[in-house]
């Protein structure tokens, strides 16, 4: 039994040693740097009038983002008020109802 056990143990060792080792590797890799972070990478030239340079204009999307912004919550602010004014015909006749139900009970005097 002892055998078959020091077997089981050596066999499991065995299996994880090696991907213990790869992930140590590539650790290793990732520690040298200059391999990855101080390479320069070539950079295409955007023309002047290429029309990705509208993306990179951080401070007018800030403005087409108000303006976008605003709209939403006007059409927010609209679509709350249809829905208030559309269920409002149920919402007093539910509150007619409930008020001749609570009538309808009586005092406990």
């Amino acid at each position: 039994m002892r055998l078959l056990t020091i077997l089981a143990v050596l066999g499991f060792s065995v299996l994880f040693i090696p991907q213990n080792a790869n992930a140590q590797a590539i650790d290793e890799d990732m520690l040298v740097t200059d391999k990855f972070c101080t390479t320069p990478r070539p950079a295409e030239q955007i023309a002047p009038n290429d029309k990705r340079w509208k993306y990179c204009d951080i401070h007018m999307r800030q403005f087409l983002y108000r303006d976008e912004f605003k709209t939403l919550q006007e059409r927010l602010t609209t679509r709350a008020e249809n829905f208030k004014a559309s269920t409002k015909p149920v919402h007093d006749n539910y509150k007619a109802e409930l008020q001749k139900y609570h009538d309808s009970l009586g005092s406990d005097d």
